[in-house]
């Protein structure tokens, strides 16, 4: 055997293994979108059952406890109990909530429904002030809000 043939074995062997090991990706919500709402670089932890149900989570790599989290599912489970303002052009009894968390960081909320389909949609923000408008994404756009992502989800869902 010669050499010429080993070598491209061996790199067709670990090209394989490469492409096997792609990384997870949500169905909802592209990881640039993630970052780009986060404002960094983000992980991503999706659990997806099927293709109309699960969940994703990005968490700044930075600062895991700073994430954007996307559940989708039959079961109707509600965080803006009794609260919230209803917003409009977001599937079907859509509200926004806040959430006071542990220093100060605030989880903002969007939940309802498309069809027979439940969404909820969580972003924490942090205690301190935004960045200045003059501070922009790598991808030249200023960093999105939970209202952005959440029109992009429900898009998706449809």
């Amino acid at each position: 055997m010669n050499l010429r043939a080993i070598v491209l074995c061996v790199v067709w062997s670990a090209s394989g293994v490469a492409l096997g090991q792609s990384p997870s990706t949500c169905s909802w919500l592209t990881l640039g979108t993630a970052e780009n709402a986060l404002g960094g670089d983000a992980n991503v932890t999706v659990q997806q059952p099927s293709a109309s149900e699960g969940s994703c989570r990005f968490s700044l790599e930075s600062d895991p406890d700073t994430f954007l989290e996307i559940k989708v599912g039959q079961a109707q489970k509600q965080i803006c109990v009794g609260a919230g303002t209803p917003l409009s052009g977001l599937g079907n009894e859509a509200r926004q909530c806040e959430q006071k968390r542990a220093h100060g960081n605030v989880l903002e909320v969007i939940e309802g429904h498309i069809r027979e389909l439940h969404f909820i949609i969580a972003m924490t923000q942090a205690a301190a002030p935004p960045l200045p408008v003059s501070k922009v994404s790598r991808s030249g756009q200023s960093n999105l809000g939970i209202h952005a992502i959440a029109e992009q989800v429900v898009g998706n869902l449809f």
